[in-house]
């Protein structure tokens, strides 16, 4: 069985290089997403949201990872496009080799843009 953090990893990988479909394959349901932006129960609305921030983060610096069992906290700092830093607490619950669960935490300013679009 592989550990929790090489599935969350590999779902970051998978993001960050926009191959959605390899991203919601990662993406287990039932599932639940509670963020600073939305509440999702359905992982392709998470996956959909993710798409629309893809071109507004541009980087993620992970500085801590923390995991407990099928619990995987990251801390990292996102990067956005117009030049603005905040850092994220993400939390992923695994379950069966999937993630079902994300909550996300953040000072979300840089981000008040992109969600006020139409």
């Amino acid at each position: 069985m592989p550990n929790p953090i090489d599935t969350v990893q590999q779902f970051y990988a998978a993001a960050h290089r926009q191959d959605f479909a390899a991203a919601r394959a990662l993406l287990g349901e039932p599932f639940s997403f509670v963020g600073w932006f939305a509440r999702f129960d359905k992982p392709d609305a998470y996956i959909d949201a993710l798409r629309k921030l893809s071109g507004f983060v541009v980087k993620a610096d992970v500085l801590k990872v923390f995991v407990d069992g099928g619990d995987v906290c990251l801390l990292y700092d996102a990067h956005t496009a117009l030049g603005a830093t905040t850092m994220v607490a993400a939390w992923y619950r695994l379950s069966e080799e999937k993630i079902v669960a994300v909550r996300i935490a953040c000072d979300s300013r840089p981000f008040a843009e992109l969600w006020e679009k139409p």
